[in-house]
């Protein structure tokens, strides 16, 4: 790229970062673009402390969480190496005080590192590691390891944990030594605790915890979680995590030394999952051919190849890396914004499209108040999310549930929605659900789900087909006491996922969580399994369960998602 182009991509880049980081209100954002020989553009923006002013600087600290995972995959890649671990192995082998769900033999080294294992997502009732996975109990359901990819945090705690157990050191101390001092990563740090909270930049999260976040929204300082797990420990720089890249780039050699010997960088990006992680891609972009997740890191089929990526979200920290070896390019994103959503790679593919010579992105803040026209978008294959998606045209018109009546329709360049007679804009977030600032609309997001719009326990269906039902997946028998003894606002004190609701759509169980950073971004079914044990989501080989405590006064008193129980609450 001549001075002169580079010069416009510069600008070009740093005027979408603002705009992005403007619309969806992100605190403070680090931006690096690095290729093989160092960081060539960078830019630091907004505020590292809101209460107190304190803007963001390049030194600050960010927390890259689950980006921390393809460090730890890095490790065990050494040790495979050195001979002290094979692929194949069973984690129980290594392991052997493991409860009994994670000691099948087909849980192997290679299944948890792909996340075809069939574990559970998360387990974040405890904050230690090996409290998390010597209390696992596991799901009543889940797919035959090395089958299915479903992200699962709880493998790579026990990934770490084995690392350390051959290595006869802690995973920290490993991944110091082994990464950041090969990699060139000066500053970063391998766990976080309050001794480090004067280097990190102050993490932000929104005040009203259970309720779906509007931009504008007020948001407060995060609590600072400590953690040394092996899914998601890791503080550094965006000049640290662009230095990690590079050694993506370069196929496992770092600045000051290897990382990675070329077999082993290759078992990392070419032993792959049947799917993988989804992509974010904009109308007017190309989507990927496919993606799938090597071991540790994310891979995806694009017109020049693969390209490696990774995203991370930790509470109050959002972050991604985007690594393009045909383009010689790499992409860091750091931000203190929380990490329920995926506003860093936003950031960073639309960085990248920028310096990858492409027009500057016609709605460069990715408004979620306009919608994509329809001939814009490209096709949303598996795991390719297109966001933000075009609104079909029969989510338009009078929906009607109870008496009540809801219009959406279209206004200015997006959409409004009225209810008896009040009238707000209608904005995407970054999944299935929209939301609005409508008092009586606040408590939930509005979903449409290509018939009607669902809003809570409520079923808006459209005016036209008066009396008429759309099919529904089967629900409980309309008698099940629990339809009248579940519904209601649960809370639990893990900040990962602090509150949930439940509520009864005819004769289903929905299970809605506002917001959080393991919370799903969409509502979910609950589906009965049998002695108070429910599944949740509508997918068969989906492990998370949740299970139905004692009825006190009429009101299911607790419930335990994953072997982490929410009380339920006084507020509604």
């Amino acid at each position: 790229m001549s001075g002169s182009g580079a010069a416009s991509a510069a600008d070009a880049a740093a005027d979408v970062v603002e705009r992005i980081a403007a619309e969806w209100t992100v605190p403070g954002v680090a931006v690096a673009v690095t290729d093989p020989d160092g960081v060539v553009w960078q830019h630091v923006s907004g505020h590292a402390d809101l209460a107190r002013g304190i803007p963001l600087r390049s030194d600050h600290l960010l927390e890259i969480g689950s980006i921390s995972k393809a460090a730890t995959a890095m490790v065990v890649l050494q040790e495979v190496a050195a001979g002290r671990l094979a692929l194949d192995r069973p984690i129980g082998d290594i392991l052997p005080w493991l409860p009994s769900p994670l000691l099948a033999p087909a849980i192997t080294l290679q299944t948890l590192l792909t996340h075809t294992a069939g574990l559970v997502g998360s387990v974040d009732a405890l904050p230690d590691e090996r409290a998390q996975v010597a209390g696992y109990a596991g799901g009543t359901t889940g797919s035959v390891p090395g089958t299915r990819f479903h992200y699962s945090n709880v493998g790579f705690l026990l990934l770490g944990l084995a690392a350390g157990t051959v290595a006869g050191r802690p995973l920290p101390e490993l991944v110091r030594e082994r990464i950041f001092g090969p990699a060139g990563m000066r500053d970063a740090i391998p766990v976080i605790t309050a001794a480090d909270a004067g280097r990190l930049a102050v993490g932000h999260q929104p005040l009203a915890e259970d309720l779906p976040w509007l931009p504008g929204d007020p948001l407060v300082a995060s609590p600072l979680v400590e953690t040394a797990g092996s899914d998601g420990s890791i503080a550094a720089t965006a000049a640290d995590l662009a230095a990690f890249a590079r050694v993506l780039l370069r196929g496992g050699r770092g600045d000051a030394g290897v990382v990675l010997d070329p077999a082993s960088f290759e078992a990392m990006t070419e032993t792959l999952a049947p799917s993988g992680e989804d992509v974010l891609v904009f109308p007017g972009r190309s989507a990927p051919e496919w993606s799938r997740y090597g071991l540790g890191i994310n891979v995806e089929h694009s017109r020049r190849g693969r390209v490696l990526s990774h995203g991370g979200g930790m509470v109050g920290y959002a972050s991604f890396l985007l690594a393009d070896p045909a383009a010689g390019r790499a992409v860091v994103v750091l931000t203190n914004a929380d990490g329920d959503s995926p506003i860093a790679e936003a950031i960073a593919r639309s960085v990248d499209a920028v310096f990858d010579g492409g027009p500057v992105p016609g709605d460069p803040g990715l408004s979620g108040a306009r919608w994509a026209p329809p001939g814009e978008s490209p096709a949303a294959g598996d795991h390719v999310s297109v966001r933000p998606r075009a609104l079909p045209p029969e989510a338009n018109g009078v929906f009607v549930a109870d008496g009540r009546r809801l219009e959406v329709r279209a206004a200015d360049d997006g959409h409004e929605v009225v209810l008896d007679g009040s009238a707000a804009p209608l904005r995407w977030t970054w999944s299935d659900r929209c939301v609005t600032s409508l008092p009586a609309l606040r408590r939930f997001a509005l979903v449409f789900d290509g018939t009607g719009w669902s809003w809570g326990p409520e079923e808006f269906l459209p005016e036209r087909a008066a009396g008429g039902s759309p099919s529904r997946a089967p629900g409980l028998d309309p008698t099940d006491s629990a339809l009248a003894t579940v519904p209601g606002h649960y809370r639990s004190y893990t900040p990962w996922y602090p509150h949930l609701r439940i509520v009864r759509r005819g004769s289903r169980l929905v299970l809605i969580a506002p917001r959080g950073v393991e919370a799903p971004a969409d509502d979910q079914p609950l589906v009965p399994l049998g002695d108070g044990v429910f599944r949740i989501g509508a997918d068969p080989a989906a492990p998370e369960t949740l299970r139905l405590g004692p009825v006190v006064d009429g009101g299911c008193a607790w419930i335990e998602r994953d072997g982490c129980r929410y009380s339920r609450s006084f507020t509604p």
